[in-house]
């Protein structure tokens, strides 16, 4: 039996949807069956990230609303070795079955190791959603004190709703973002969101090429071996914290 985990935030723009096909990428390089339920409805983005945006013929509403079965919407993205999405409809629909979804992601989970829920922003109806299937939770900020107070918002609510195996993972960090800020270091940043570190990945003109253009770097770029650390960490591996200071 897998683990559902849902990736989630405060604010928009932190870089989520990088986040999760990152993470998705790098749990199926650790030999992780993996695949990713996009539930950013009429904001869709995986399907260009991983270079599938000429495949797509189902959604992730066809299969709610029982139009086809699950196997028919999910996509497979070669160039992320193999690595499965289940993207979100290209237009805003009406509001999804949360029984339905709920039952979507266990069945996947009984065939995957990890399904990555990959949630809007805010704390509206689909983060709900989202939440009801989910074990854990990944909490992405970046250095920017509206979306560390957002993430410790979004914390809080999780903890209302039962969810406390909690992950926080900082994204986008520089030196420009921390002097903008002013913000001090990292542990200001856990402090204020209340969650426990899994992983830092610092700005980088690679993760802006793959949200703009599909382009996957190379693994041996710094950050994707940021990811690669932070997707060992989710699989209990002890990796240790590289410990930025600007």
């Amino acid at each position: 039996m897998g683990k559902i985990i849902v990736v989630t935030s405060g604010k928009g723009g932190v870089g989520k949807s990088t986040v999760s096909a990152l993470l998705g990428y790098f749990l199926k390089k650790n030999g992780k069956k993996t695949i990713i339920i996009e539930l950013d409805m009429g904001l869709r983005s995986l399907d260009i990230m991983m270079g599938t945006e000429d495949e797509i013929s189902y959604d992730l509403s066809d299969i709610l609303s029982g139009a086809c079965e699950p196997y028919k919407a999910i996509r497979t993205a070669e160039k992320f070795g193999g690595l499965q999405f289940i993207p979100a409809p290209g237009t805003v629909t009406s509001s999804l079955d949360t029984e339905r979804f709920v039952a979507l992601c266990i069945a996947l989970k009984k065939n995957y190791d990890y399904v990555l829920v990959d949630s809007p922003a805010g704390i509206g109806e689909l983060f709900r959603i989202a939440l009801r299937a989910a074990d854990e939770a990944l909490i992405v900020t970046t250095p920017d004190m509206v979306c560390m107070r957002d993430a410790a918002n979004v914390s809080f609510i999780l903890e209302e709703e039962g969810l406390s195996r909690q992950k926080l993972l900082i994204n986008k960090l520089s030196k420009s973002a921390f002097k903008k800020s002013g913000i001090r270091d990292l542990d200001e940043i856990i402090d204020v969101v209340g969650v426990q570190l899994v992983g830092v990945a610092e700005q980088s003109d690679a993760v802006s090429d793959l949200s703009a253009s599909g382009k996957l770097s190379s693994d041996d770029l710094d950050v994707m071996k940021e990811f690669s650390n932070i997707a060992k960490r989710i699989c209990g591996e002890d990796v240790p914290l590289h410990i930025y200071k600007y």
